[in-house]
């Protein structure tokens, strides 16, 4: 969830001197303010999305906005405490680091689980979505935990579990939960599939990773 924000804050720039003031009919003596606006994303990343300049009476304060381009290029830019926390660029490299972790790591994720599937042992868990195993599944998305039992040739024989998720982050949970070492989590009918059936489930997307405790 993105959490967006903003508030608005004032900048005194100094006197402008005396003139008459229309609504207070007297002579005033007016400043220079900058009223300007910070957005936000995540009260971290901040940027400054408006500014308006001004020359307002020190009394009523009433005035006249100017042009910003034009006090700019006369005075410079203001310094607005807007991003005094640098911990947006922060965010930004963690992010980009993670990205980068990402990319670098697949590769080897892709190799590793390619390996496992190709020498399958004893007590392997598969993430699967059963769903692709079952002529009329209830559901597109039903992934679950596959345990290798034994291997023979071009045969592996599963236990499978008696629970299943609609999203496979459900599946991945059950592997750090522990639950597995219940003596009841794989009661579900024994499963027989040959390699090149489990093949076919990793080319369809259907087999998300292999695990070997």
């Amino acid at each position: 969830m993105l959490v967006w924000g903003s508030k608005v804050g004032i900048t005194d720039l100094g006197p402008q001197g005396s003139k008459h003031c229309p609504t207070c009919e007297k002579e005033r003596s007016f400043r220079l303010m900058l009223r300007y606006k910070v957005s936000h994303l995540w009260y971290v990343i901040k940027w400054v999305s408006e500014k308006q300049y001004g020359v307002v009476c020190e009394v009523c304060n009433r005035g006249d906005d100017l042009v910003t381009q034009a006090v700019e290029a006369k005075l410079g830019k203001p310094q607005i405490p807007t991003t005094h926390s640098r911990a947006w660029i922060a965010v930004v490299a963690a992010i980009a680091c993670l990205l980068v972790i990402g990319l670098w790591d697949r590769p080897e994720r892709v190799e590793r689980m390619n390996s496992l599937l190709a020498s399958p042992q004893k007590s392997d868990l598969y993430v699967v979505n059963l769903a692709s195993l079952l002529k009329s599944p209830q559901s597109l998305g039903m992934y679950g935990i596959l345990r290798v039992r034994s291997v023979a040739g071009e045969r592996v024989d599963f236990d499978t579990p008696i629970v299943a998720y609609d999203k496979v982050t459900g599946a991945n949970k059950e592997l750090r939960s522990g639950k597995l070492a219940d003596p009841g989590y794989f009661s579900g009918d024994p499963l027989a599939l040959s390699r090149g059936e489990l093949a076919d489930l990793k080319r369809h997307g259907a087999l998300h990773s292999i695990e070997r405790p």
